[in-house]
């Protein structure tokens, strides 16, 4: 079985996130790109990754999530873009507990963003939130 290129994400999908993040912890100085990588659970046992990459372009990071919990499990999908993002400011800020302060704030983030604003054009209904945790039942209802 042949094995799906990465994906890059439109940096607008994410862009509430970010927002999001930018307003209770100060602006990023560098936005990460965000990739959806196959089989990243399978090679590093990690649902998503940061990486930081010195270069002149002004795209040195970039998050990883898993293709495969990115397309079946979209709530954990989402949840591990937050906690990414939130990961990499605090990385930024020069905090020493990256990791914790991100599992703290990323159910803040992830409400606000649910709850006041769209995710790739389309507002996010209280169905929506309802079967984010039931990709298949969502599927055969909503057709996505």
């Amino acid at each position: 079985m042949e094995v799906p290129p990465p994906q890059y994400l439109s940096v607008t999908y994410y862009e509430p996130v970010v927002k999001a993040i930018e307003a209770h912890f100060g602006k990023y100085k560098y936005v990460p790109r965000v990739v959806i990588m196959p089989d990243l659970y399978k090679m590093y046992g990690a649902l998503g990754e940061t990486q930081f990459v010195k270069r002149t372009d002004g795209q040195p990071v970039i998050i990883n999530i898993d293709a495969d919990v990115w397309h079946n499990k979209p709530q954990l999908g989402i949840e591990t873009l937050v906690h990414e993002l939130l990961e990499w400011r605090f990385i930024e800020k020069g905090e020493k507990y990256t990791h914790f302060l991100s599992e703290r704030y990323t159910p803040m983030i992830l409400s606000e963003v649910l709850q006041a604003s769209t995710l790739q054009g389309q507002t996010i209904s209280l169905l929506d939130t309802l079967l984010i945790r039931f990709p298949l039942l969502r599927r055969i209802l909503l057709g996505k």
